[in-house]
């Protein structure tokens, strides 16, 4: 995503700058990152979208989780989309985000195992309109993040992960132990996947031959803003998430606590007057070490030199102005905070003599002070016949960009070496600025020096120390003034959602950190940017931007002619029947330089209610739900049902989805005969559907099941007695589509319904009904590969050996 950008020039508040002072805040991180919760909990949506193609989809998921008491669940077939991060808001102490996985498809086979007959209780054909959802929390005090290749990667295969399986949930039209039961299940399943399937691509690098910014191990936290409020006052906020970095060759720290916010050691950092939505803290060294370490692996050419690598960690330098020799200068760098250079110049002077200078120099880099010390052992030695002259004067000439002294020698013969060594200090200024919104990182005009600046005559050492000092002077004002404009295009630059800007710094402040901070905007986005709707509908997208936009329709999943169509104004026209049962389509809308996404799945429904059939018994005090979901505004029609629709009541641990109620069976005289087929319909606008709720009455004593399956999506069944001998009852064909011959059962070619429901009836006089019912989903091929397709001929089955289930177990049924 391309965000808009805040380009204005801030300054940090005095508290803050005040806090600062006091100490570093890195907590021995190389970098720490306060990011706002919502703002990137946007942006790692519309990162989302942008990468979601085709292959954004869990492998099909099948198994029989437990469900509750009396119940089993198979799950056939189900398809997620790939996990969506977000990051939650709750603190320190239990930073938390959340994978939602929305299941597209699939079928639920509801078991009831309470009683002496097993039976199959209800189906539900899964869809998007279901809008069932998958929510597994994860710790982030357990997760980490590191760079692979040019992506930032949380790894979700350790602890983070398994230790909150018992807190997963599927949001679906189970009771809530169900609920629960299978969300474990699931995301138990999700946990024994291949480990690219557990990896969550947060954002991405910029890869470029002098890329600075390359993170080596991310820890993640989340943070509130006022713990002490009350969640949604207007106190509260939207909360932040904190990246604690080690960069490549850097360090790893700790992580605060509670307890740090409570002592002052660590506070909130956004908002406030500023309304900072991003904060980025430097390690000083970790940040001058970037920056240098980074330049020193080119070449810097300057107006009067030129530095390119020769051996690793030397550089020569040459091409000076009104001088004659070669600089041989190498540089290191120590844990100790400091910045070294060895030294070495072998130079022609006029007459034939040759002089050598070498030295080793510290530049301690992790000081507050505004001017940081040089420290450094230098020696000159003059080798051969010097020019016979009057030691009049120092001559000013140019080294480099700075004033360098040459000597008018008096009469000096000097036969072999003549070294002179000693120990100096030096001091020059290393500061940052903010001019015109940016943050320059350089070298000021100023060099100090603590030696007065006449130098005598006679002091010939001083004449090699202002050679040294401005060499060393123009080599790190090289370093720093090639190695970025700032520190803002560093970031910028370096760190990218979905491969374009989003990060812009415009308040600086050093002191024992180096702070910036600034924006995370998301202004650029499509209104909507996740959508159901059906075939042969429209939808309003509409976005602010400067520039006109571009609009465009690109198909991800389906058939060519189901992408539909978007026009300039941003009206998406779905295409008038599709494929399959949905499409997914993603919308860009480009301006200039900026883009932005929506995610729009079009389903062949308009309509849908789960489960579209369940068996109950007229009378009964057991809870059955049922749920409707519509791509539109809709409404439960209940004119002619017989039992009555309720909100349900949710007990202890429970939670109901929107849309879904609760069936109560109308009694045994309502019921006025053996069994009662209850429609449950829905309606939008002129659009209708409907589930069927198949009510029985008597007293059940057969048992019927499939002898065996026929080709052609058809099977034989038989019928047994109480005692489970095989019994010669009539069969019929109660409710749902398919057919049924005799004792054969059959799909056909297209039922009008997904299910068919079989029964065998006994009326004896004078003692009552009994019967024996069946329920089966169509097409029968539904069964493959099924724990249900051998329960149903009555033969317990385990799950097939490539079906996990939590702890390893596996169910009969």
């Amino acid at each position: 995503m391309n965000a808009s950008l805040i380009q204005k020039n801030a300054d940090l508040e005095p508290d803050l700058k005040q806090w600062f002072d006091e100490a570093s805040r890195t907590f021995g991180w190389d970098l720490v990152m306060m990011l706002d919760r919502k703002s990137i909990n946007q942006i790692l949506l519309q990162d989302y979208i942008a990468r979601f193609d085709a292959q954004s989809y869990l492998p099909p998921m099948s198994g029989v989780p437990e469900s509750g008491e009396g119940e089993l669940t198979e799950l056939v077939g189900l398809r997620y989309d790939l996990p969506r991060l977000s990051f939650d808001e709750v603190d320190l102490s239990d930073p938390t985000a959340t994978l939602r996985m929305r299941l597209i498809g699939g079928v639920r086979l509801q078991w009831n195992t309470s009683g002496a007959v097993r039976k199959l209780r209800s189906i539900s054909y899964l869809s998007p309109i279901n809008t069932d959802v998958l929510e597994q929390p994860v710790n982030l005090r357990s997760a980490s993040a590191s760079s692979v290749g040019n992506q930032i990667v949380l790894d979700l295969g350790s602890g983070a992960f398994t230790e909150n399986i018992p807190k997963a949930r599927l949001h679906c039209g189970l009771t809530g132990k169900a609920r629960r039961a299978v969300g474990a299940w699931t995301a138990h399943w999700l946990s024994e996947r291949p480990p690219a399937l557990k990896e969550y691509i947060l954002t991405e690098l910029k890869e470029t031959e002098l890329s600075l910014f390359r993170p080596r191990h991310i820890r993640l936290l989340t943070q509130v803003q006022n713990p002490r409020s009350v969640r949604g006052a207007d106190d509260h906020g939207e909360g932040a998430v904190l990246a604690f970095v080690a960069l490549e060759g850097g360090q790893t720290g700790t992580l605060p606590s509670r307890r740090d916010v409570t002592s002052g050691n660590w506070k909130y950092l956004l908002g406030g007057r500023g309304g900072y939505s991003s904060c980025w803290i430097f390690d000083r060294v970790a940040l001058i070490r970037l920056i240098m370490s980074n330049t020193f692996s080119g070449e810097i050419t300057g107006p009067n030199s030129t530095v390119a690598a020769s051996n690793p960690g030397t550089l020569i330098k040459r091409s000076y102005t009104d001088y004659t020799g070669i600089q041989h200068i190498g540089v290191s760098f120590s844990t100790t905070s400091s910045l070294h250079f060895d030294y070495r110049a072998v130079s022609h002077q006029p007459g034939s003599a040759w002089d050598t200078l070498w030295g080793k120099f510290s530049v301690p880099l992790y000081e507050k002070d505004e001017y940081n010390n040089v420290y450094g052992v230098l020696s000159w030695a003059i080798t051969g016949m010097l020019q016979t002259g009057q030691l009049e004067r120092f001559k000013p000439g140019a080294w480099g960009s700075s004033k360098y002294v040459v000597m008018d020698y008096k009469k000096l013969d000097t036969q072999g070496r003549v070294a002179i060594g000693y120990d100096f200090e030096m001091l020059f200024a290393c500061m940052p600025s903010v001019q015109d919104g940016a943050v320059e990182f350089g070298p000021v005009a100023s060099w100090v020096s603590t030696k007065t600046p006449e130098v005598p005559p006679s002091e010939l050492s001083r004449l090699a120390q202002k050679a040294v000092f401005d060499e060393i002077r123009e080599v790190i004002s090289h370093c720093f003034l090639a190695a970025a404009e700032n520190i803002n295009t560093i970031v910028r630059r370096n760190v990218l959602f979905s491969g374009s800007q989003a990060i812009t710094l415009d308040a600086f402040y050093q002191s024992h950190d180096v702070v910036l901070a600034g924006h995370l905007d998301y202004a650029f986005t499509i209104d909507i940017q996740e959508a159901l709707i059906d075939v042969g509908t429209q939808l309003q997208l509409r976005i602010t931007a400067q520039k006109p936009v571009e609009w465009r329709a690109s198909l991800i999943e389906g058939s060519a002619s189901d992408v539909g169509y978007v026009d300039e104004q941003g009206l998406y026209h779905s295409a008038g029947a599709i494929s399959g049962a949905y499409a997914r389509v993603r919308i860009s809308a480009r301006s200039g330089d900026y883009v932005t996404y929506a995610l729009i799945t079009v389903s062949a429904a308009a309509l849908q209610i789960s489960p579209a059939v369940q068996l109950v018994t007229a009378g009964s005090l057991a809870r059955y739900f049922i749920r409707g979901g519509s791509t539109a505004a809709w409404s439960w029609d209940t004119a002619a049902l017989k039992g009555q629709l309720v909100a349900p009541v949710p007990e202890p641990g429970e939670h109901f989805e929107e849309g879904e109620m609760q069936y109560i069976p109308p009694g045994t005289a309502e019921v006025g005969g053996n069994y009662l087929v209850d429609t449950v319909r829905i309606r939008s606008e002129n659009k209708t559907s409907s589930a069927d709720i198949f009510v029985l009455n008597g007293t059940e004593l057969y048992t019927l099941k499939i002898k065996r399956y026929l080709p052609d999506e058809s099977a034989e069944l038989s019928v047994f007695d109480a005692a489970g001998r095989e019994v010669n009852v009539p069969l019929f064909k109660a409710a749902g589509g398919g057919t049924l011959n005799g004792n054969i059962v059959s799909s056909g070619v297209a039922p009008d319904k997904p299910y068919i429901i079989v029964m065998a009836l006994t009326d004896i006089p004078s003692i009552g009904v009994f019967y024996g019912v069946l329920l089966l989903p169509l097409p029968l091929s539904v069964l493959d590969n099924t724990a249900s397709r051998a329960a149903l001929m009555g033969e317990p089955l385990k799950m097939p050996t490539f079906v996990h289930t939590p702890g390893g177990r596996s169910h009969d049924l």
